[in-house]
C-alpha cells in the first residue's frame, strides 16, 4: 500500500470497528510488476452474540477509471483553452449544484467583464429573453430526458446595456453511471449579424412570396394584365412549374435569354431539357441548392446577375405551385467594383512612376553631374519637372475627388471671358500639342461672356482637351466649340446657356463602354498601357453637375470622340455650393 494511504486505511478501518457502519475509501497499491494500480475498498461489518466482531471488505480495481477520468479533464481543459482563444463563449452547468460556469468570452458577448457575472443559475434565466424563455427550457428538458442527441437552440439574451443579442447554443448532457444526467456543458457563439442578415431576407422573401399570394388569382383570371405590367419590369423574371415546365417569363428575360444563348426562348419547354446552356445551367445549379440567399451568375462574358429564388404556394393552401426566379442586372456595380480595384493599383503604379523618375534624374545629378553636358544637365531637369508637374496633376485630381465626396467645393461665381479661358488652355497644351504635331482649333465668339467658375471651367476645358490630346495619334486635329444660346439635343429644358464640345480625331470608345465613362476609375480596356487614373471625366462631370449642367458623349472606335458639355446660365439662382 503507498505510505500516503496507510493512516487513511487505518482511520476507516477504526471507524467500521468502532461505529460498526460501512465506510469506503480509495487508495494506492504497487502490485508485484511494480505497477501502481487504485483500488476502492468498501468495508463491512458483522456482529452477533454467538460470533466474535467481524470486519471484512471488497476491493475494485479503479485504475482504469482514473487513467479514463485524468484522460477526460485533459480532453475538457484542452478544448476549454482552445475556446478561450476564440469568440465563442463557454458555459458548464452542474446540474446538482445548480451553479454554471460561464467562460470570460461567453460574458464578454453580453458586454461583462469577469466579476460582473456569478455562477448562480439565474445569471442565465434573468437574461434570456422572455419571449425565447419557455420554448428553451423545453428544448433543454428533452435533451435531459434523451429525446435529443445534443441541445441546440437559437435565442436572445439581454446585453449589460439592455440591447439584445441572438445567440446559438450547442450543447451536451453528461451522465453518471446510472444514466443520470449531472452536468450540461456547451459554448455559446454570437449570430446577432447572422439574424439580422437572415431576417432581413426573410422579410424580403415574406414580403415578395405575400406579393405572389396575393396576385395569384388575379394572375389566373387576368393573365393578360399581368404579363403586361411584368413585362413593364426591367429585371429578367422566369417562373416554372415544380416539374421545371415554363410558366411564363417576362421580355426581360426572353432578351436575356437570347442574348446569353444566342437563340430564342421556346414558347414551351421543360427546363431540364436545356441543360447544356449557361444561363439555364446557372438557375437550375440555384433551384436545386434549396439556398434562399441571392447568388450573382454570369450568364454571358462581363454580364452580372443577382438572382432570387421564391417559391409559389396556391393561396389559402400549402399547395405547391411552381417557383419564380428574379434576375436583377448588377453589371455596373460589378464594373465599378473592379474599377475600384484597378484603380488602387492603378494609382499606385501611375505615381510610383513619376516618383522613380525624380528619384533617379537626381540620383544621375548628383552621381553624373560633372561629367554631363549642359544639354544633358537640362534633359535631366526637364524631366524632374515633367514628372512632378505629373505627379502634381494625380494628387490634385485625388483631393479634388476627395473634396467632391466630402461636399467641401465651393464655386465662385463671377462674369468672366471664355476666350481668355480658352487662350491659356491652348498655351498650357503647346508643348505637348507639338509633340504630336496636333492641331488645336478654336472656335469661339472672342466677346463671349459666361457666368461661373472661370477657374473650374478652365479645369473642365483642360480635362477634355488633356484626353483628346492624349488618345490621339500624331498629325491629328482637335477642335474646340463653345456655342451660345445653344438649343439643340443637349439643352432639352431650352434654356440659356452656352455648349462646349471638344471633337477629336483620337482611338474613339467602344460602344459598350460609353455608359461607364464618366464613373470614377474608369478606364478603357484599350488603354492600359497609357498613363492616367480615371478620374479626369469623372471630376469634369462632378464640375459640370455643380454648375447645373450635363455632360455627354458620342464616339466611335478609331475614329474619334465627341464631348458635349452644356452649362445653363446661372445668374438668376444663386450658385450651387
Amino acid at each position: 500500500m503507498h505510505p500516503d494511504d496507510r493512516e487513511i486505511f487505518l482511520d476507516s478501518l477504526e471507524i467500521t470497528r468502532k461505529n460498526k457502519i460501512k465506510t469506503e475509501f480509495q487508495y494506492r497499491l504497487r502490485l508485484n510488476n511494480n505497477k501502481i494500480n487504485e483500488f476502492h475498498l468498501t468495508q463491512y461489518v458483522t456482529d452477533n452474540k454467538q460470533t466474535n466482531l467481524l470486519i471484512f471488505g471488497l476491493n475494485f480495481n479503479i485504475s482504469k477509471v482514473r487513467i479514463k477520468e485524468r484522460e477526460d479533464l485533459f480532453t475538457e481543459n484542452r478544448w476549454k483553452i482552445a475556446l478561450e482563444h476564440s469568440n465563442i463563449g463557454v458555459w458548464d452547468a452542474n446540474l446538482l449544484s445548480k451553479k454554471i460556469f460561464f467562460s470570460k468570452q461567453w460574458k464578454e458577448i453580453l458586454g461583462y467583464q469577469e466579476h460582473e457575472i456569478t455562477d448562480q443559475a439565474d445569471e442565465w434565466d434573468r437574461r434570456v429573453h422572455p419571449e425565447d424563455y419557455q420554448r428553451i427550457i423545453t428544448i433543454i428538458n428533452e435533451h435531459l430526458v434523451g429525446q435529443t442527441s445534443e441541445y441546440i437552440a437559437e435565442y436572445r439574451m439581454r446585453c449589460k446595456d439592455d440591447s439584445y443579442k441572438w445567440v446559438l447554443a450547442h450543447g451536451k448532457v453528461l451522465r453518471n453511471d446510472k444514466n443520470e444526467p449531472v452536468r450540461l456543458i456547451g459554448t455559446h457563439a454570437d449570430i446577432t449579424d447572422r439574424k439580422l442578415m437572415d431576417n432581413k431576407l426573410r422579410l424580403s422573401q415574406e414580403n415578395l412570396v405575400k406579393k405572389v399570394e396575393e396576385k395569384t388569382e388575379e394572375v389566373l383570371k387576368e393573365k393578360y394584365r399581368i404579363e403586361t405590367m411584368l413585362d413593364a419590369i426591367s429585371d429578367s423574371i422566369l417562373v416554372l412549374s415544380n416539374n421545371g415546365l415554363l410558366y411564363y417569363a417576362n421580355n426581360s428575360f426572353k432578351a436575356l435569354f437570347e442574348r446569353a444563348c444566342n437563340q430564342t426562348l421556346p414558347k414551351k419547354f421543360i427546363i431540364y431539357d436545356l441543360c447544356g446552356l449557361k444561363l439555364i445551367d446557372s438557375i437550375l445549379k440555384i433551384i436545386t441548392s434549396k439556398d434562399p440567399k441571392p447568388v450573382i451568375i454570369e450568364p454571358t462574358d462581363g454580364i452580372y446577375f443577382q438572382t432570387s429564388l421564391v417559391h409559389i404556394f396556391l393561396p389559402y393552401s400549402n399547395q405547391p405551385l411552381g417557383t419564380m426566379i428574379e434576375l436583377r442586372d448588377i453589371t455596373k456595380f460589378q464594373i465599378f467594383e473592379n474599377m475600384r480595384k484597378h484603380f488602387v493599383s492603378n494609382v499606385s503604379h501611375e505615381l510610383r512612376t513619376p516618383i522613380t523618375s525624380i528619384s533617379l534624374s537626381i540620383n544621375n545629378l548628383i552621381k553624373y553631374k560633372n561629367k554631363m553636358s549642359a544639354v544633358q544637365i537640362n534633359e535631366t531637369l526637364s524631366m524632374i519637372k515633367e514628372s512632378s508637374e505629373l505627379l502634381n496633376l494625380m494628387i490634385e485630381e485625388l483631393l479634388i475627388i476627395s473634396r467632391i465626396e466630402s461636399g467641401k467645393i465651393e464655386l465662385n461665381m463671377s462674369v468672366f471671358s471664355i476666350i481668355e479661358i480658352i487662350s491659356e488652355v491652348k498655351m498650357y497644351f503647346t508643348p505637348q500639342l507639338k509633340s504630336k504635331n496636333i492641331d488645336l482649333i478654336a472656335d469661339v465668339n472672342p466677346d463671349l461672356q459666361f457666368y461661373g467658375d472661370s477657374s473650374r471651367i478652365n479645369q473642365i476645358i483642360r480635362i477634355l482637351i488633356e484626353n483628346a490630346i492624349k488618345y490621339s495619334h500624331e498629325y491629328k486635329k482637335i477642335e474646340i466649340k463653345i456655342l451660345k444660346n445653344y438649343l439643340g439635343e443637349y439643352n432639352p429644358e431650352i434654356l440659356p446657356g452656352i455648349l462646349i464640345q471638344v471633337i477629336d480625331e483620337g482611338i474613339g470608345i467602344k460602344q459598350h463602354e460609353l455608359p461607364f465613362v464618366f464613373e470614377r476609375f474608369f478606364r478603357s480596356e484599350d488603354v492600359r498601357e497609357i498613363q492616367g487614373t480615371g478620374l479626369g471625366l469623372s471630376i469634369a462631370k462632378e464640375i459640370i453637375e455643380l454648375h447645373k449642367g450635363q455632360i455627354y458623349v458620342k464616339s466611335n472606335s478609331q475614329i474619334g470622340s465627341i464631348f458635349s458639355a452644356f452649362l445653363p446660365d446661372l445668374r438668376k439662382d444663386e450658385a450651387p455650393k
